[in-house]
């Protein structure tokens, strides 16, 4: 398994002709790399590029959404977009989404759950069920696979901090869909009789169009807040002035510097929400050495 990932216009056709993929998923196309690619539309070029030199008769599997794109819809070669059924409660993520790529006379649709996930993440879990099955693995085994997995260290994961705080930590990187994405997770994830704290990270590469992505994230952040809440910012001064306003929110403030975040951290008790870009280090915060936690888990 390979993970292409870019930064600018050109790098996925090298990846795709070095790794020429015998099945090839893209997970999302959206506002990410744009000081170098420039818009949208260029981040689905370049995305529908590995797609388009997969090897003759792979299989290729894209979120229904990118078909937004001329890009997607011009792909000479068959492939299937999917467009899943997903239900959330307090623990478990329902995805359901019919496999026609297997058998389109008879294809039925298939139910599988995981742990609680966000929205995001579990159509990213629908397309590698989908290639799961290309390969051979039946839906049983894929379920019971489902049912040990638990998200990458920073990427949406669910733990406690040496006070027992109940964090979610999703600052591997960030973007504006991403970053909204967790928003949600955490708004109904997080135990709901405790105060919430959002340690929010800038997002970067974002060219002409950050600071109305970092406004918007305001806006969403400031509907997001509880009366107990409160939130801090951490980044560029336009970038955090940015988010700030967007929220025009009592409750949402722009921190100075990590030291100020971990202060902050330390005299609040309740759940937290950590998410930004590498840039800003935020995965400093949780020293020392955090324990897994779940959802459902409001012991402490």
């Amino acid at each position: 398994m390979v993970e292409a990932g870019i930064g600018g216009p050109g790098e996925m056709d090298v990846l795709a002709r070095m790794i020429e993929p015998d099945l090839a998923l893209v997970t999302h196309v959206g506002p990410a790399h744009l000081e170098a690619l420039g818009s949208l539309e260029n981040v689905a070029r370049e995305k529908a590029i590995l797609l388009a030199r997969a090897r003759p008769g792979s299989a290729k599997f894209f979120p229904r959404s990118c078909l937004d794109f001329a890009a997607f819809r011009n792909l000479s070669a068959p492939a299937t977009a999917l467009d899943p059924t997903i239900w959330q409660d307090a623990e478990i993520t329902t995805i359901r989404f019919t496999p026609s790529h297997l058998n389109p006379a008879a294809a039925e649709p298939i139910l599988f759950t995981c742990r609680r996930v966000s929205e995001g993440m579990a159509r990213n879990v629908a397309l590698a069920v989908a290639a799961a099955l290309q390969l051979g693995v039946s839906p049983g085994d894929a379920q019971r696979r489902l049912l040990d997995w638990e998200p990458a260290a920073l990427r949406g994961e669910i733990c406690r901090d040496h006070a027992g705080r109940w964090l979610y930590v999703d600052c591997y990187n960030a973007n504006p869909a991403s970053m909204h994405d967790a928003l949600a997770a955490f708004a109904g994830m997080a135990p709901a009789d405790q105060p919430r704290l959002f340690i929010i990270g800038g997002m970067e590469e974002l060219g002409e169009e950050s600071l109305a992505y970092h406004r918007e994230l305001g806006v969403a952040l400031a509907r997001t807040l509880r009366t107990r809440d409160s939130a801090l910012v951490l980044a560029g001064q336009a970038a955090a002035e940015a988010v700030v306003n967007g929220a025009d929110h009592p409750s949402v403030t722009a921190a100075s510097d990590l030291a100020s975040l971990r202060i902050r951290l330390e005299s609040h008790r309740g759940a937290v929400f950590i998410k930004g870009s590498r840039r800003y280090q935020l995965e400093s915060l949780l020293l020392p050495k955090v324990t897994v936690a779940h959802a459902h888990d409001t012991t402490r």
